[in-house]
């Protein structure tokens, strides 16, 4: 399994990855800012019209109006833009990872075939579907999160333990799906819950660590077709 990260990382500077990479962010940022002017303009828009319900009349005023509820605006479109960042780039990543999985075929297994891959709509609902229940089961226990805030250990076993299983789910989806049909996939993803499950929680953890949680989902997938090699031998 750690066999597995270190290939992974260590094919981190091909060329498919750093395309992958830039796309994405190229892609994140145009997704944002699309988000973000109309917040922007919105709360610039509101704050005139509140001040014009308010029966403002002074030019001074008008103007205090005007720029504190566009500075507002700008503020909240840059702290959502930081929230979302990475919640989108993963998502966005799903476009994208058909090309990391060939790339690490290529160097490592070139004599055997990557699979057939999967249609954009398909990957990028298996990511969304992800993205939904992730964020769900997290809202669900955010009480539990709170109630071991001063025992920090306990609040990463219990997200180890959560996130781990979707992490080891989705990509082990990404990459199986491209060789097998959906119950042959999940029969293989049964054999081997325990060992997606520790592999999920590791991947989980790189998620919160700053600048590399932007690179996570190409370590994530490349790392996969690894270990999904794996099984396949062991299956053999």
């Amino acid at each position: 399994m750690i066999r597995s990260f270190l290939l992974a990382l260590a094919q981190m500077g091909d060329p498919a990855f750093r395309r992958a990479a830039f796309r994405c962010f190229l892609l994140t940022l145009l997704v944002l800012f699309a988000i973000g002017v109309p917040i922007a303009w919105g709360a610039s828009l509101l704050g005139e019209v509140g001040f014009e319900q308010a029966g403002g009349t002074s030019p001074g005023w008008e103007r205090f109006a005007r720029y504190a509820s566009g500075t507002l605006g700008a503020v909240a479109a840059v702290v959502l833009g930081l929230v979302l960042f990475i919640t989108l780039s993963t998502a966005i990543y799903a476009l994208f990872l058909d090309g990391i999985v060939v790339a690490v075929y290529a160097r490592h297994a070139p004599g055997i075939s990557p699979g057939s891959d999967l249609p954009i709509f398909r990957s990028l609902g298996i990511s969304i579907r992800f993205l939904l229940v992730t964020v769900f089961l997290n809202l669900l226990a955010l009480p539990l999160y709170i109630l071991f805030l001063f025992f920090p250990l306990l609040d990463l076993a219990l997200y180890g333990l959560l996130n781990g299983y979707l992490f080891g789910r989705e990509y082990f989806e990404l990459v199986a799906l491209r060789h097998l049909d959906n119950r042959s996939a999940a029969q293989m993803r049964r054999s081997h819950r325990g060992k997606l499950w520790i592999w999920g929680a590791l991947v989980s953890f790189l998620f919160l660590i700053p600048i590399l949680n932007f690179f996570a989902p190409l370590l994530s997938a490349a790392s996969m077709v690894h270990l999904y090699r794996d099984m396949e031998s062991s299956a053999a």
